[in-house]
């Protein structure tokens, strides 16, 4: 390591740890931690700017629907919900206390189990391989290798003794988490890096500082902080407050990615393309409301829904997810008449929002509380989850939130359909209405993990367990997917 970076990392994280804690309610709110006062930053523009911004075409159409958003559970704090692959419900909460930790729901997350884990302000569930992670604060991840019931405390503060201030050791706290090629990786919020684990949390390895230096102006040279990672087409993509970069494990090397990050904080791979969304408050009518690419060096944009109030469209995108037909997301930072008068003309609304169309048109669905975060999204077979943040431990609206697939239309999980093709997984068969050119199968860093020619039928039983990308070929008709393992 070069001392001009040791030091400078030393100096920018002290300045670091000083807003980390303060980064949880920050970001949970959508507010960007950095102290960034670019004009691309909580903007509030006027119904003339918004109308004239419509009439160029730069905002895409949305359509309100009448659906029934419920509350499953209440839970104060809700902070992180997770589907396991054999169908466990877990979920965490923002307890500053540290009086909280994880639970478990074996019924659709009517009821709670809370397990015995000591609480580390577990922010983000992760599974692959036999195993579900959480990572947290204070350097902290919790490992479970029985679907959620019981966990351990993993600790990755070794690594970075000596390598960043003693100080700073103590703020170290991560949410971004994947697996790639046998390896676990973790990205550190407080200016620690991305680490990597050959041994599923037990050890821990840097990879390439220099190569992931930034140039900040007004504080120097300092690795950035990380709030997601991905595994996309053979390379690891970490996303920071200023800056994304591109990871090739073979050469232990970052190199900076071409597109503006401003806390790139959610992503999901939908047909194939990675599509992101930025997590920071905005109400810019010339932004992208999501960003996606195909091969990470051409970025493109996805316009946003059109403004329900003068208010604006929020593009703070706090979750982000994706089936076989549609791409739904979720912010905080929504606005809908204050329905108690005297008061504020606006009051802060959740909105949710899905596309079966990547982006050209958008299908807005209200019914989420008032003042409520929501800041996870996830799916079965029947149901959109969402966890519902409020800061307050006694507002019965926190909790899980859950709408029907049946009352979105056009969303699902089932196959894409041809005309008169059609394929689709079941009982670990991925089985085709005719005999198909080719069946191919990719784990979602476009892998190629099982395929065939000329078949109707290909076991895919023996394959790792994990979430899957299937396309399956008859001359020019194409069929696409996703599954769990």
């Amino acid at each position: 390591m070069r001392q001009s970076e040791k030091s400078n990392n030393r100096t920018s994280l002290k300045k670091l740890q000083i807003w980390t804690k303060e980064a949880r309610v920050m970001s949970v709110a959508g507010f960007n931690p950095t102290g960034l006062t670019t004009t691309d930053m909580r903007k509030t523009f006027s119904s003339a700017l918004l109308k004239a911004a419509v009439a160029a075409c730069a905002i895409a159409a949305w359509q309100p629907v009448h659906a029934g958003w419920e509350q499953v559970s209440s839970h104060p704090c809700t902070y992180a919900h997770f589907i396991t692959s054999q169908g466990t419900f877990l979920l965490s909460d923002l307890d500053y206390e540290r009086n909280g930790g994880i639970y478990y729901s074996e019924d659709q997350g009517k009821t709670w189990v809370k397990t015995e884990v000591k609480d580390y302000i577990y922010n983000r569930f992760y599974e692959a391989d036999g195993y579900i992670w959480a990572v947290g604060e204070s350097g902290r991840i919790a490992r479970s290798s029985d679907d959620g019931r019981t966990w351990e405390v993993l600790n990755y503060t070794n690594a970075l003794k000596g390598v960043v201030d003693d100080k700073a050791l103590s703020y170290l706290v991560a949410y971004a988490i994947v697996k790639y090629d046998g390896r676990l990786y973790i990205g550190d919020f407080a200016g620690g890096g991305v680490l990597y684990s050959e041994d599923n949390g037990e050890s821990w390895n840097l990879t390439d500082r220099e190569s992931m230096t930034i140039n900040v102006g007004g504080v120097g040279e300092i690795v950035d902080s990380y709030y997601n990672l991905m595994a996309y087409k053979g390379y690891i993509y970490a996303f920071g407050a200023y800056s994304v970069h591109r990871y090739d494990p073979s050469a232990d090397l970052w190199t900076p990615v071409d597109v503006r990050s401003n806390f790139m904080g959610v992503a999901t791979i939908f047909n194939d393309r990675l599509v992101c969304g930025r997590s920071v408050t905005n109400y810019d009518p010339a932004e992208d409301y999501l960003v996606w690419t195909e091969d990470g060096d051409t970025w493109k944009g996805i316009m946003a829904p059109e403004p329900r109030t003068e208010y604006g469209i929020s593009l703070n995108v706090r979750a982000i997810y994706s089936d076989d037909k549609c791409i739904y997301t979720a912010g905080p930072d929504g606005r809908e008449k204050n329905p108690e008068q005297p008061g504020p003309e606006y009051v802060q609304a959740p909105e949710f929002y899905y596309t079966s169309d990547f982006g050209l048109s958008w299908t807005y669905v209200p019914g989420l509380p008032l003042k409520g975060f929501p800041l996870t999204l996830t799916g079965d077979d029947d149901y959109i989850y969402t966890a519902v943040y409020y800061p307050q431990p006694n507002v019965e609206e926190s909790g899980l939130w859950r709408i029907s697939r049946k009352e979105l239309e056009g969303a699902g999980v089932a196959s894409v359909e041809g005309t008169g093709f059609s394929a689709a997984v079941g009982n670990g068969v991925l089985r085709a209405s005719a005999v198909a050119d080719r069946m191919v199968v990719r784990n979602l860093a476009g892998v190629v993990v099982a395929e065939a020619q000329g078949v109707a039928s290909m076991d895919v039983r023996g394959i790792e367990k994990g979430v899957y990308l299937y396309e399956v070929s008859l001359g020019s008709e194409k069929v696409a997917g996703k599954f769990v393992r």
